[in-house]
């Protein structure tokens, strides 16, 4: 049956309600007038489609349009009937999103605490993706590289969630790929005051939001060849949703109501820019502390943050200069309640890595001089599922209170870590520069030595490959079109520092069909020392 009626106790002369608190009780609440419980017995063979909920009947009652129904089921939801029809052994309602304005005239809710595999289960359905895997970590199967890491942190929780990277990129050709993991908790800190008195014509809300997630990530980003790179993460790990407990008075009666709150765990991140040849960089940060928002009566969108970085980079493999920016896996904790709206909180380290030809030491050497800068950026606010704009679906999720919707995402945290250099001498003196040298800039050429591919040129530009411990002799020099918005592909290639072609000479030029292959011999020098 339908488990409550509306509306709350209006003092009519029974027992006090029992105040103790109920298994996964996170708050009290009381019901509009026309707001209904329908249980989870209630809801058994139930269907939920985007604007229609089936009951099975029999049902105590059959309720009216404009009537607000909590529904313990899929996922929790909150409804408002608009239609109503029914055959021998069904009831169809017509329902619009209800909010918690509609449905609750009083809600005073506090969740808080680590969330486990009791609540989210064992996560293997999360572990299909062969790149990228969320799991949780035990102390004989911590898979985390970053330092700081320490082991104690992880034997003295069992909640402990870990991502695991696993040459990302690498299938989709970006040219970059990306190794290392994320480890964190999932421990929400939420509140909700909804009041409304006999005067106000609308409720007063207050909602303040909080996550200590204890992040640390630790990733090596490196790039395959050089050229262009490019490549975009964006994954949702959508859990369990869990189930806590109102207790709203009914008749004198106190009846557990349930709120529901799906997490969601989104990774994100990139690399974008240039390289002239192969790089690295190993990126270890963390975040420890606090971080949220709080909006309380008479006051704004409201930044709280008590936060501790840590954070290291380190960079190798250089060969040539470049350009990228990087954002290390970012990490968003999302909670949805009642499957509409909720809060979220997003962590990220940002840096940039530019490395140009420079000079240093006495005598001078050549070589890469790397500049790297390193920021970590937190925000959070409120956004809504993918079905709805953020700000319609926080309005749908809320109601009509005295909330400011706008702005729903505020920065509560952004700290410079760092600025660094390296310097990587040129290790061999051998060079090969491949140019696109057409009335257009729109070639790329891949470019391989033997066979082993050592980079592609920028779109209408050049790249320079230094090679180095080169076998002295013969070697075969290929060059393929990749890319060419107007054809033929136009190539110029000069050879220096003892390169040379068959003939002597150290200069080639042409045309070259897209997708199409040239192949010059090139002679070593027995003095040369450069590899591909």
């Amino acid at each position: 049956m339908i488990a409550a009626c509306g509306g709350g106790d209006d003092g009519d002369g029974t027992e006090p309600i029992d105040t103790t608190p109920a298994p996964g009780q996170i708050g009290t609440g009381e019901f509009n007038a026309n707001t209904y419980l329908v249980t989870a017995a209630d809801s058994a063979g139930s269907s939920l489609t985007a604007d229609t909920f089936t009951l099975i009947k029999p049902q105590a009652a059959v309720h009216k349009v404009g009537d607000v129904l909590v529904i313990d089921a899929h996922g929790g939801r909150l409804v408002r009937i608009v239609g109503v029809r029914q055959t021998d052994a069904e009831i169809h309602y017509q329902y619009e999103q209800a909010s918690l304005a509609q449905a609750f005239k009083h809600l005073d809710i506090h969740m808080q605490g680590a969330l486990t595999a009791e609540d989210l289960g064992d996560l293997s359905d999360q572990q299909g993706d062969p790149e990228i895997a969320l799991e949780w970590v035990t102390a004989a199967d911590a898979k985390s590289a970053a330092a700081d890491i320490a082991q104690e942190k992880i034997e003295a929780s069992t909640h402990q969630l870990q991502i695991s990277y696993k040459n990302l990129g690498f299938q989709t050709g970006s040219g970059i790929t990306i190794n290392g993991q994320s480890s964190f908790q999932l421990n929400p800190d939420f509140s909700i005051q909804l009041s409304r008195t006999s005067d106000q014509a609308i409720p007063e809300l207050e909602f303040t939001a909080k996550v200590s997630p204890d992040l640390d990530t630790s990733v090596t980003i490196g790039s395959q060849y050089g050229g262009q790179v490019s490549y975009t993460l964006d994954k949702d790990f959508p859990l369990k949703p869990i189930r806590r407990i109102i207790i709203v008075p009914v008749g004198g009666v106190p009846v557990p109501v349930p709120f529901w709150v799906q997490p969601v765990v989104n990774v994100s991140g990139g690399v974008s820019g240039t390289a002239g040849s192969s790089f690295s960089t190993t990126q270890n940060y963390g975040v420890g502390g606090e971080f949220g928002f709080s909006r309380v009566r008479g006051s704004g969108f409201d930044a709280v943050a008590n936060v501790s970085p840590r954070s290291s980079m380190d960079v190798s493999d250089v060969e040539s200069e470049f350009g990228v920016t990087l954002t290390a896996p970012k990490l968003e904790l999302y909670f949805k309640i009642y499957s509409v709206a909720g809060p979220f909180f997003d962590v990220g380290l940002e840096s940039s890595l530019i490395g140009k030809g420079g000079v240093q030491g006495e005598p001078p050497v050549e070589g890469v001089e790397v500049e790297g800068s390193a920021a970590i950026v937190a925000n959070a606010g409120l956004k809504a599922g993918l079905d709805l704009g953020d700000i319609d679906g926080v309005a749908k999720l809320l109601g009509n209170v005295s909330f400011e919707y706008s702005p729903i995402s505020i920065k509560v945290y952004s700290y410079e870590l760092f600025q660094k250099t390296w310097f990587f001498p040129y290790t061999g003196r051998a060079s090969i520069v491949v140019n696109d040298n057409g009335n257009v800039a729109d070639d790329i050429f891949e470019v391989a030595l033997d066979g082993t591919v050592v980079g592609r040129t920028n779109k209408g530009g050049s790249g320079q490959f230094r090679l180095k411990d080169l076998r002295p002799g013969e070697r075969t020099l290929t060059l393929t079109t990749i890319e060419d918005d107007a054809p033929p592909g136009t190539y110029e290639i000069t050879l220096s520092d003892g390169l040379t072609f068959a003939n002597g000479s150290t200069y080639r030029s042409g045309t070259l069909s897209l997708g199409a292959s040239t192949s010059f011999t090139v002679i070593v020098p027995s003095t040369s020392t450069g590899s591909p």
